[in-house]
This record gives C-alpha cells, structure tokens and sequence, in this order.
C-alpha cells in the first residue's frame, strides 16, 4: 500500500474542498453550491495519468524527504498533469486542467508549453499569458517553443501563438524576436515545409513584417533565396516571395530577383511558376524588371512552346516594352513556321502579329509566306488562326500578295476542315482592298 493515503498527508485539494462554502439559498428558493474555480473542477489525481503504485521510485523519494512531503506531492502532481495532457485525453479534462492552471501560473514552468500551444485552450491561456505583459512567463513561454518552433507554427492552433509574439512587440523584446527569427531559417527544408503550408504561410508573412533588425532580415532574405524555386512553383509559397519584394528594402529585394533571373525558365515552365512570374514582371520595377525581361527573351524559343512558359512570352509581348517585341522576333527569326504548328507557340506568334510594329509584324508574315511548308501552316489546326491573323495585320501591298498567295491554293482549301476558314477569309479581305 503506498505512503500517500496515510492520514498525516495534507492533499491541498481535498483541503479546499474540505472547507468549500457552505450551501446558501437564492431568491428562487433553488440551492447552488458556491465552489471556488468551477462547478465543474475535478481532482487532478483523477486523470488518465500514471498510476502511483506504478512508480517506486517517487515513492522512495517521498518517503526519504517526509519533511518536505506536500513540495514532492506538489511536484507528482504536476508529472501527472503533463502525462494526462500528452496521452491526449478528453476535452472535458483539458477543460479542468485550465481551469486549475488558472490559479497556479507556475505551472508555465513545468514544460507544457508546447503541448498546450497546441491545444485550443491551452493557445488562449498561453495568449493570455502573453497579454497580461509578465516578463518571466513570457521569456519561458518564447523559449519553449523555440525548439518546436516550425511544429507549431503549421499547427492549427500552435501557429495562432506564435502569431501573438511576433505581434507582441511592446511585450516580446526583440532579442526574443532575433533569436526565433534565426531558429526559424536554420534548416531549409523546414523553413520551405512552413512556407507552402496553409497555416504556415500565413504566418511567415506576418514575421515577415514584423522583422525589424537590419542583419536578421538580412539573413531572411538569403533563406528565402536558397529555397526560392520551390517557393515560386507553390501557391502558398509564391505569397511569402511576393511580400518580401513588398517589404523589404532595395538591396534586399535585388538578392531575390537575381534568384529569380537565374531560375526564370525553370520557374516559367511550371504551373504556378509562370503565373508567379507575370505576378513579378507586374509589380517589380527598376533595374530588376530589365534583367528579367531580357533573360525571358533569351530563352523564348524554349519558353513559347512550353505549355506554361508561352504564357510568359505572351505576357512580355502585351507589356510593349521598348524594343521587347523586336528583340523576341529576332531571337525566333526563321522558325516562325515551326512556331505556327506548334500548339502553345502559335498563341505567341499570333500576339507577335497583333502587338509589335507594322515593319516588324511583316518580317513574320514574309518568313511564313515564304516557306515551302506555308500551305501546311494554312491546314493545321493551329496554323490557319496564325494565318488569319496575319490576313488582320497586314495592309496594302504585303495584305494583297497574301491574298492571292492563299486563293492561288483554292483547289487544295475549298474543301479543308480548317483552310477553308483561311480561303474565306483571304477572299473577304481582298475585296476591301
């Protein structure tokens, strides 16, 4: 039989229930028992914890200090709480375990506060906490979960604590803030794994803003730029790379955008990727934007037939840059007509036809009318919309010679699922001429 039911133990709880108020009647003439936390406490020793016959050892020691019999009972009660917290148990009894931390704040102490973090109670007593403005519960609450810190931040109760000490500038100092800052990018496969989590996000771009030391943001922006293919091929991902472009300074922003030109065709090829991109060539502006535009160019041969990447070419052409235009029907002189067969690439040049200069639009159509393969351009499935196009944007002489060029092959088009469309409309435009 174990020491602790002897009757020379004093049991704190059963102390307080011993001389709970008495019953007292009410204008209803109902009775209600006035208790001192909650009608619903319960005795901790009652919960889904170890068992004392379990443990010896305690026992021993309880025995071997009877002098300090209720420090050591004290201190077996809280091991039972963190057990009965860990093994997951009812709400019910989280709900008596908050109400019993409630009067006992040095339970913060007891290394809980992770497991509670990730509790819904347990996050708005830790909240709380934090509000309440204590120096020492805040610096155990900031260094427990530092070594969980990504765990919890893509927890979905954990993330909402560590949102409140970021956010806590006037509470947490900014030490505290370095030093969960710099934990948070030690690895890169975690940072990443926070940054395209759906909690994760959200959070990364609330420290984001709530970075003020020049080094530690400094040290963000390298992170950021480590991982910055994976971040712009995810949804998720792509937010936290948009709000380091709208938050930090300059020289900061150009460590990210030198990441992103020297990965621009491998991002542009993805499907997010190439959406992210058209986000960046949208809001970047200065130097930067000129680097990107460039290295697109280059590589538009690559980019226009890829089912994603022809989207960014399209989107370069349609910004009119200066000379841009001109600088992409360079770079694709001669395969024009190999573009114009191709089911992602003829979308390009078609925009090649609608959105550059007359001299330079006719460049492309004088390629196209001058290939040996120029009436298989006319019976393809995405080469006749690259010819009426071309019907669209040419005028006088040029328009005129392919009109005659195109109705000099009625015989082979009349009949054409997809040249006939091309025969009529050479037909029309020749009238108007």
């Amino acid at each position: 039989m174990n020491n602790f039911c002897s009757s020379d133990v004093v049991d704190p709880l059963m102390e307080e229930h011993e001389h709970s108020p008495p019953l007292q009647p009410v204008q209803d003439k109902t009775v209600i028992h006035q208790q001192l936390y909650s009608s619903h406490v319960q005795d901790v020793r009652t919960l889904n914890a170890p068992r004392m016959e379990d443990n010896n050892t305690l026992s021993n020691n309880y025995n071997d200090k009877s002098s300090n019999g209720l420090l050591n009972y004290s201190e077996m009660n809280m091991m039972r709480i963190k057990a009965a917290i860990e093994a997951n148990v009812h709400k019910m009894h989280f709900h008596h375990i908050y109400n019993y931390m409630n009067n006992r704040p040095s339970l913060l102490k007891r290394g809980l506060v992770p497991v509670m973090a990730m509790d819904e109670l347990g996050c708005r007593y830790l909240q709380a906490k934090i509000d309440e403005g204590n120096f020492l519960d805040v610096e155990i609450i900031v260094s427990e979960v530092k070594d969980r810190l990504h765990q919890l931040i893509t927890h979905p109760f954990g993330n909402y604590l560590i949102l409140k000490i970021f956010q806590a500038k006037d509470i947490v100092t900014m030490d505290q803030i370095n030093s969960l800052s710099f934990m948070l990018i030690s690895n890169d496969q975690k940072l990443l794994d926070v940054c395209i989590h759906d909690h994760g996000t959200r959070v990364m771009q609330n420290i984001l803003e709530n970075i003020e030391n020049t080094f530690t943001l400094y040290e963000v922006t390298r992170a950021v730029g480590r991982i910055i293919v994976a971040l712009m091929k995810n949804i998720n991902g792509s937010y936290v790379v948009l709000q380091c472009l709208k938050l930090f300074p300059p020289e900061f922003k150009d460590i990210i955008l030198d990441e992103v030109v020297r990965n621009c065709v491998n991002v542009a090829r993805d499907k997010v990727g190439c959406s992210v991109i058209q986000k960046f060539l949208r809001h970047v502006v200065g130097n930067a934007i000129t680097l990107l535009i460039v290295e697109i160019i280059s590589k538009a041969m690559v980019l226009a037939e890829d089912s994603y990447g022809n989207y960014v070419v399209q989107y370069v052409i349609k910004m009119m840059w200066p000379r841009a235009n001109q600088m992409i029907i360079e770079v694709l002189r001669g395969k024009f007509v190999r573009l114009s067969l191709n089911k992602h690439a003829s979308n390009v040049v078609e925009d090649l036809l609608r959105y550059c200069e007359y001299n330079d639009a006719a460049v492309i159509v004088e390629e196209i009318m001058r290939s040996r393969d120029f009436l298989t351009v006319l019976k393809d499935p995405f080469g006749n919309y690259v010819a009426q196009r071309a019907l669209q944007c040419t005028k006088g002489r040029l328009c005129r010679e392919l009109c005659h060029l195109i109705i000099s092959k009625n015989r082979k088009l009349r009949n054409h699922l997809y040249g006939k469309r091309v025969l009529a409309m050479a037909t029309a435009c020749l009238k108007v001429q």
